[in-house]
C-alpha cells in the first residue's frame, strides 16, 4: 500500500509541473498496484484509493478538465467519510470548492469547514480559515 501512496505523490509532482500524461501514467500504475493489494487484503485499501482519486482529480483539474475531475473528487469525498478518514474528506471538499463557481463553490467550502471542525483536523480548519481571509495557506 505504501508503494501506491508513494506513486500518488510522485504523480502529484508531475501534475504540478504540467506533465499531466506522466501523472496519469503513474496513477494508472498506482491503481494497478491497488487492485493487486485489494485482492490479498480483502479490498481494505481506502487511504491509498482515496489518494489516487484526489491526485487524479487534481491532475485533471489543473489540466483544465474540471468536468472529469468533479466525479473523482465526489468519490474522494464519500469514500473517506465512510472510512473515517477525515483529513481526506476535507481535502476532497476543498478541491470540489476550487472546481466549482458561485454558490456551489461556497457550499463545498462550507462542507470542508464543517467536516474539519467536526473532526480532529485542526490543521485543515486553520488552512481553510486563512484561505477565507485571503491569506496563503
Amino acid at each position: 500500500m505504501a508503494s501506491s501512496i508513494r506513486h500518488t505523490q510522485i504523480a502529484r509532482t508531475h501534475s504540478l509541473r504540467g506533465e499531466f500524461d506522466e501523472a496519469d501514467r503513474i496513477l494508472d500504475d498506482a491503481e494497478a498496484l491497488l487492485d493487486d493489494i485489494a485482492i490479498s487484503h480483502e479490498g481494505k485499501t481506502p487511504v491509498a484509493r482515496i489518494r489516487c482519486l484526489l491526485e487524479r482529480g487534481r491532475s485533471d483539474n489543473s489540466a483544465g478538465q474540471v468536468e472529469e475531475a468533479r466525479p473523482l473528487f465526489l468519490q474522494a469525498w464519500e469514500l473517506p467519510r465512510n472510512a473515517r478518514e477525515d483529513y481526506h474528506a476535507v481535502d476532497a471538499a476543498h478541491m470540489l470548492g476550487i472546481g466549482e463557481t458561485g454558490d456551489a463553490s461556497l457550499m463545498w467550502n462550507n462542507k470542508a469547514m464543517k467536516a474539519a471542525a467536526a473532526s480532529d483536523e485542526r490543521e485543515w480548519l486553520e488552512r481553510l480559515r486563512r484561505l477565507g481571509e485571503g491569506q496563503p495557506c
